[in-house]
């Protein structure tokens, strides 16, 4: 026997690469807050499997933090 899966219903949980592709960010930034510990998620089937809710919430509390540039040295002072 298959699973029964009825196509008009909503779906409950995303992957990754869904929840990526829904929010509009990289999947590697929702890789990083499910390695963190900020965005809960399940793994299964080598998936990780994310709400749109937690998802949200975790760009939201996101948002907040200052982003800065990987490489923010200031070249020109170390050869003056």
């Amino acid at each position: 026997m298959g699973v029964y899966v009825n196509r008009f219903r909503p779906r409950l949980h995303l992957t990754l690469q869904e929840a990526a592709a829904r929010f509009n960010v990289s999947q590697q930034m929702l890789l990083a807050g499910v390695r963190r510990g900020k965005l809960h998620a399940r793994r299964a089937a080598h998936h990780c499997w994310v709400t749109p809710t937690a998802v949200a919430a975790f760009l939201t509390q996101e948002q907040g933090r200052s982003h800065a540039p990987w490489n923010t040295r200031d070249v020109t002072r170390d050869f003056a």
